[in-house]
C-alpha cells in the first residue's frame, strides 16, 4: 500500500502548494501511520468529521480546512478534543486551503464556473471569471446556484443589473473582493460567506451577489481531489464526509 508520505506528496506537487503563501498550514498537521488503505476527505476538521473518521478507520485524512491555522500558541479544549480522536488510532491529517481553492483542474471556484456554464473562463486571483452563454434573470441564477451547489443560497441581492451574464467566483470568506469582481467587468459575484461590512460594500458598489455558504462552495475541491487521487492510488479506499453546514 502507498505510504502517507508518498500521498501527501503528490497532492502538494498537484496543487503546487509551494506557490502559496496561506495563514493555513499546507500539508501534513498530524502524523500518523506510515501506510494508508483508507483515506476519509472532508471539507474542515471538525470533531463530527474527525469521529466519523475514526469510526470508518481511516487512516488518512485529508481537508481543506485543517488544525493549524496561523500561530497556534496553546491547544485549547476544542483543539485538544480534535487531536484527541486522531492520535488515539494514529490517524494522520493533512490540509490545503487556498492551493485547493485556485487549482485549474480540482479547484473549488473552477469547479463552480464549470458546473454553471461558464464560457470564456479566465483566472482571477485565487478564483475565476467568466460569461454565461446566455443572459438570465437574477432569480433565475440563484436558482441555478442552489441547484449547482446542492444547497439554498443563504444570502443573495439584485444589487445590479436585472440580467447576469458576467461571473466573479470565490468560494469561501471572499465578500470582501467586492471591487475587485468590479473592476474584472462581473455584474455577479459567487462566493461563499457573507460579511456585514461587504454587503455594505456590495449595495453601494451595485454589484448583485450570490453568497452560496462557505461550506457549500468548498466541497467540490476536495471531493475532485479524491477523485484523482483515486485513478493514482487505486487500491486505497478515499470516501468523502459529508456534513449539513449551511454557512
Amino acid at each position: 500500500m502507498p505510504s502517507s508520505t508518498h500521498i501527501i506528496s503528490f497532492c502538494q506537487s498537484l496543487l503546487r502548494t509551494h506557490e502559496y503563501e496561506d495563514h493555513c498550514h499546507n500539508g501534513v498537521q498530524v502524523p500518523g501511520k506510515t501506510e494508508v488503505f483508507r483515506i476519509a476527505l472532508g471539507v474542515s476538521a471538525s470533531k463530527a468529521f474527525l469521529q466519523e473518521a475514526s469510526h470508518w478507520n481511516a487512516d488518512l485524512c485529508l481537508v481543506h480546512h485543517g488544525l493549524i491555522f496561523g500561530t497556534i500558541d496553546r491547544i485549547d479544549d476544542i483543539l485538544a478534543g480534535r487531536l484527541r480522536i486522531l492520535l488515539e488510532k494514529n490517524i494522520g491529517l493533512a490540509g490545503f486551503h487556498l492551493p485547493l481553492d485556485a487549482h485549474e483542474l480540482v479547484g473549488n471556484n473552477i469547479a463552480i464556473a464549470e458546473l454553471l456554464g461558464l464560457e470564456n473562463i479566465e483566472k482571477c486571483d485565487i478564483g475565476w471569471i467568466g460569461d454565461l452563454s446566455q443572459k438570465m434573470e437574477f432569480p433565475a441564477f440563484i436558482r441555478l446556484v442552489e441547484e449547482s451547489l446542492g444547497t439554498k443560497a443563504p444570502f443573495a441581492e439584485n444589487f445590479g443589473t436585472a440580467f447576469v451574464q458576467r461571473v466573479a467566483i470565490i468560494s469561501g470568506g471572499a465578500s470582501d473582493y467586492s471591487q475587485y469582481a468590479m473592476s474584472l467587468g462581473a455584474d455577479t459575484f459567487v462566493f461563499g460567506e457573507l460579511k456585514e461590512s461587504a454587503y455594505h460594500h456590495l449595495k453601494e458598489r451595485g454589484l448583485n451577489f450570490v453568497a452560496g455558504g462557505h461550506f457549500a462552495t468548498e466541497r467540490l475541491g476536495i471531493q475532485r481531489l479524491g477523485e484523482v487521487l483515486q485513478k493514482n492510488f487505486p487500491d486505497v479506499e478515499i470516501r468523502f464526509f459529508d456534513e449539513e453546514v449551511e454557512i
